[in-house]
């Protein structure tokens, strides 16, 4: 009865001990792709990811909108993905199957502004903004412009919504 007892408790802490501590793996492919509101691959899209084993790797997609990267450790990591006129995607996934492939779906500034157009016809100013500060703009001095403008329109028809209650 106590061989009994001895092998049942060594299974049980086995099993749960096996259960409670997450399975790490070698270091493997990490893949996706990128697409716009189209479903249509990007290209030149930069793709960062950030974890606690590394710094910070970069790559940019293909013309199918594929990227890889090799040799990731699985755990937790942040991806990045951005293109000048297009939203930002930010990121936590948890990366511990290998043949899991990442889809990230990016949108582009002019879909972007007619939401924004149409959230301030609504007078939902918080969500106007929030969609505004979505688009990554570096380098193109036009969209900085246009960003801008479109920042000043919501907080004047802010300002003018709150007169008018």
């Amino acid at each position: 009865m106590k061989n009994k007892f001895v092998i049942l408790l060594f299974l049980c802490s086995t099993y749960l001990g096996c259960n409670s501590i997450p399975v790490k793996s070698e270091p493997s492919e990490f893949s996706g792709f990128v697409i716009d509101e189209n479903n249509k691959p990007l290209e030149n899209v930069v793709i960062k990811i950030l974890s606690s084993d590394i710094s910070e790797i970069t790559t940019v997609t293909n013309q199918s909108g594929m990227f890889v990267f090799s040799e990731i450790k699985t755990g937790d990591l942040n991806v990045l993905a951005y293109k000048e006129g297009y939203t930002k995607y930010d990121e936590k996934i948890e990366f511990y199957n290998r043949d899991k492939i990442l889809c990230i779906q990016i949108c582009s500034a002019d879909l972007v502004l007619d939401n924004i157009e149409k959230a301030v016809l609504i007078k939902d100013f918080e969500n106007a903004r929030k969609q505004l500060n979505s688009i990554y703009c570096n380098d193109s001095k036009n969209l900085k412009w246009v960003l801008n403008e479109y920042k000043k329109v919501i907080g004047e028809k802010k300002n003018e919504n709150k007169k008018n209650l």
